[in-house]
C-alpha cells in the first residue's frame, strides 16, 4: 500500500505530537534533510556496519552529508561522545563545523547548548558533546574514548594510517561504535 503525501504527514504529525519540543524540532529537521539529499546521501540507520565511507568528487555533498549524520548521532544517542577529524583545525572549524554545510548549519540551533570555540567542542541540550580534532595532531586522539566519528576529507591527512589507528584506539563506548569517512578520491594507501 502507497500511501499520499497528504496521509504520510498525516502519520508523521501524529507521531511527532507525542514528542517534546526538542524532539519534534529534531525530527522534523531530520526529515527536511531526507527530501533534500539525493538516496546516495543518505547513510544506513541500522547498526550492522562499524565503518562507513563516502568517496566523491568535488560538490557531492560529502560535508553536508558528514554534519546531517554526525548532528543526528549525537542527538539519537543522548550523552554521546563524537568526534569529527579533519585534515586541519581550521578546515575543522570553518568547514566541518561553521561551514555552510557544517553541523552548526544543519543541526537546528535550539538544540544546540554550548559551543566552545577555542576547544572545538559542542554541546547539545540532550548531554552529547561532539569534539572536534585535526589530523596534523594524532596524539590528541590519545586518550579520548567515543561512540561515533565523523572524518572529514581522509586521504588530505597527513598521516592517515597513524591518525585512524589512534581513533580506533577511542572508538569503544558504547554497544557498537561507527565511524565514518568522507573524501575526495585520492590514492592513499588507507582509502
Amino acid at each position: 500500500m502507497q500511501l499520499n503525501p497528504e496521509e504520510a504527514i498525516k502519520i508523521v504529525q501524529k507521531e511527532v505530537s507525542g514528542l517534546d519540543e526538542h524532539g519534534r524540532i529534531a525530527i522534523l529537521a531530520r526529515l527536511k534533510w531526507f527530501q533534500q539529499a539525493r538516496p546516495n546521501q543518505i547513510i544506513e540507520e541500522n547498526h550492522d556496519w562499524s565503518t562507513c565511507g563516502v568517496m566523491a568528487g568535488r560538490g557531492f555533498g560529502k560535508t553536508r552529508m558528514g554534519a546531517e549524520w554526525a548532528w543526528w548521532q549525537a542527538w539519537s544517542n543522548p550523552e554521546s561522545y563524537g568526534a569529527i577529524i579533519a585534515p586541519t583545525r581550521y578546515d575543522a572549524q570553518s568547514v566541518c563545523i561553521e561551514g555552510p554545510a557544517g553541523i552548526l548549519n544543519t543541526m537546528p540551533r535550539e538544540l544546540l547548548l554550548s559551543f566552545n570555540k577555542s576547544d572545538l567542542k559542542l554541546t547539545l541540550v540532550n548531554g552529547s558533546t561532539i569534539q572536534a580534532f585535526s589530523a596534523s595532531e594524532p596524539d590528541r586522539l590519545r586518550g579520548p574514548q567515543h561512540h561515533w566519528a565523523w572524518c572529514d576529507e581522509l586521504a588530505a591527512w597527513e598521516d592517515p594510517q597513524e591518525v585512524w589507528d589512534m581513533l580506533q584506539f577511542g572508538m569503544r563506548l558504547g554497544d557498537h561504535p561507527q565511524v565514518i569517512w568522507t573524501t575526495t578520491p585520492r590514492p592513499v594507501p588507507l582509502v
